[in-house]
């Protein structure tokens, strides 16, 4: 729980850290890591584009017979990455996004 409310206050520091599991050597050479583990930032390119957009797309077009490792792992990965995207992209009212306030809890929201 302490990790993911730290994912919440401190985004830029995980968005950094490399915890994003990528078995296919295909799709680590596709994003351009070297290890078996990316970061959030790996995913993206310098405009902000999501890497894995269109092969994520093509593979949920495929019925599941249809799908070879590549697109499997694509899909797995992509899962991965919309967890983060929720961690990152929802910020719940009352939780600020850096650092602590020192207001009481029955003051927040």
């Amino acid at each position: 729980m302490q990790a993911f409310m730290d994912m919440i206050v401190h985004p830029e520091f995980w968005k950094k850290q490399e915890m994003i599991y990528i078995k296919e050597q295909s799709v680590r050479d596709l994003l351009g890591v070297k290890t078996k583990q990316a970061s959030f930032n790996d995913c993206f390119d310098a405009s902000g584009k999501y890497k894995l957009q269109k092969y994520a797309e093509d593979a949920f077009r495929k019925k599941p017979v249809e799908r070879n490792n590549f697109d499997k792992e694509i899909i797995k990965v992509d899962e991965r990455m919309n967890v983060f995207m929720m961690v990152f992209g929802k910020y719940p009212e009352n939780v600020p996004r850096t650092g602590f306030t020192k207001q009481p809890l029955d003051q927040l929201g």
